[in-house]
C-alpha cells in the first residue's frame, strides 16, 4: 500500500510526523484529497494539551483537524460536484441521512453524526491525503483562495450563531 505522511498526536503535548497508508477510494462517491491548508482549532489545541474533550480521548496516535482545504487527487465513477485538479473546501460533519434529525432536514444536529479529527469518530485532515465523500467536498470559486476554504468551517459557525442566537 501507498504510504504518506501525517501529523499524529502522540501523547500529551506530543506531536510527531509519521508515515501512514495512503487512503484509498473504496466507494463511488468518494473523493481522494491531497491537502493544502488546514486550521488549528481550540478543539484541537485541546486534545494537544489534555488528551480529551469530556467523554472523547484520544487513543494515541490521532491525527487532529477539520478545518481544512485541498485540491481533488482522484474521484469515485459516481462523482460529479468535483473533479481531480479542483480545489475545495471541506465539511467535517458526516451525517447519517437516516435517523430523525436528518430525515427533519436537520443533519448539523444528526444523532449519529461522524466528525472529521475526533476521537473514536473520524481521523483528522492534519495529513497529505484523506478521502471523503463527495458531499463533503465544495468546490472553491476562481475568487476563493485555499486558505479562505480552510476558514469557511469556522467562519459558517460564527455566522449560523449569530443568525440564531436571537431565535
Amino acid at each position: 500500500m501507498a504510504k504518506m505522511k501525517a501529523m499524529r498526536l502522540t501523547g500529551i503535548r506530543g506531536m510527531e510526523m509519521l508515515e501512514v497508508d495512503k487512503p484509498q477510494i473504496t466507494a463511488d462517491n468518494d473523493v481522494l484529497i491531497k491537502m493544502a491548508r488546514v486550521g488549528i482549532c481550540g478543539s484541537d489545541v485541546h486534545y494537544y494539551a489534555c488528551g480529551k474533550i469530556g467523554s472523547q480521548v484520544i487513543q494515541y496516535p490521532f491525527t487532529v483537524g477539520h478545518e481544512g482545504s485541498g485540491i481533488v487527487a482522484a474521484a469515485g465513477s459516481a462523482v460529479s460536484r468535483v473533479k481531480p485538479g479542483d480545489a475545495i473546501a471541506i465539511e467535517p460533519g458526516m451525517p447519517c441521512h437516516h435517523c430523525d434529525q436528518c430525515l427533519r432536514g436537520r443533519e448539523h444536529t444528526c444523532r449519529k453524526l461522524i466528525y472529521l479529527g475526533c476521537p473514536g469518530q473520524a481521523e483528522g485532515c492534519l495529513s497529505e491525503y484523506i478521502v471523503m465523500k463527495e458531499e463533503s467536498c465544495f468546490p472553491l470559486g476562481e475568487n476563493i483562495t485555499l486558505e479562505e476554504g480552510a476558514l469557511s468551517e469556522p467562519l459558517s459557525i460564527g455566522v449560523y450563531t449569530e443568525l440564531h442566537s436571537n431565535s
